[in-house]
């Protein structure tokens, strides 16, 4: 290039050679830093959300058994998927490796503050916009999950018998309900609904965060950082096909591993 180039993405007149701006690369950059305050709750969010969707085997009729929303989990993973990619074109196209996961922090934290960190020299790439538009999209995406209001949860299908036949109403009581009342009339008890959605959650096969965060929100709580430890000790043994960097792990076996620490009883991989 000879002379300042107009920037891809807003189109102004640039001071550079850069192909994005400089303005621009700070929005990107302000997005990243936006995105890794939130990255714990996102996950917290997603956990509390009240809608419920079938797993993919299927299930009986009329019932639900992920007490998460799997549209805005499935929305928040395509985020992380695309800041990936981007992070790994960065790695790739400077040789230098991504970052390694820090116990102590959340690993969107972790890449978000490494992206942000390279967003100068991607800036004066021929793909800089396209980078910028992806990252800036992404970060927007998993911040969007966060505000919204998780005052509520799903709790299955009512299933009561009426006059015209089983009541199909689906169940979102506020957090903190004791009983549940469903609009033909019926109640239902909430530890009795949170008991049975945990024993279809045995099954289920999620990352780390989400297993603790919905365990927590099913009152069986159990810490992020004490199923890393146990998948690094090897008692907690990750899905063969999941993705390495976000390996998914039995819900069921992380709870036998619990219920095994609160009795003291020697921990084996399950």
């Amino acid at each position: 290039m000879s002379g300042p180039h107009a920037c891809d993405r807003c189109g102004h007149p640039g001071t550079d050679n850069a192909y994005v701006c400089a303005t621009c690369a700070s929005k990107a950059e302000a997005d990243l830093h936006h995105a890794a305050t939130t990255a714990g709750e996102a996950m917290t969010t997603i956990a509390r959300l009240d809608v419920m969707a079938p797993t993919q085997g299927g299930s009986p009729p009329g019932q639900h058994p992920l007490p998460i929303n799997l549209d805005a989990s499935q929305h928040h993973h395509a985020a992380i998927t695309e800041l990936l990619t981007w992070a790994r074109h960065v790695a790739d196209a400077t040789c230098t490796a991504l970052p390694t996961h820090n116990p102590q922090e959340h690993y969107l934290a972790t890449l978000t503050k490494w992206l942000a960190g390279r967003l100068e020299w991607l800036r004066a790439r021929p793909e800089a916009a396209e980078a910028m538009d992806g990252i800036t999209t992404a970060c927007r995406a998993i911040v969007r999950v966060v505000d919204r209001r998780p005052d509520r949860w799903y709790a299955g299908v009512c299933g009561a018998n009426t006059m015209t036949g089983r009541c199909e109403e689906e169940l979102r009581p506020v957090a903190g309900a004791q009983t549940i009342r469903c609009e033909c009339g019926a109640q239902h008890d909430a530890a009795a609904r949170r008991a049975w959605l945990l024993d279809l959650l045995a099954e289920e096969w999620l990352p780390a965060v989400q297993c603790a965060h919905v365990l927590a929100r099913l009152g069986q709580p159990v810490p992020v950082n004490t199923i890393y430890s146990w998948a690094r000790r090897s008692q907690l043994l990750a899905h063969p096909n999941s993705p390495p960097a976000r390996p998914h792990y039995r819900v069921g076996s992380i709870m036998e591993l619990a219920d095994s620490a609160r009795v003291g009883k020697r921990l084996t991989p399950v």
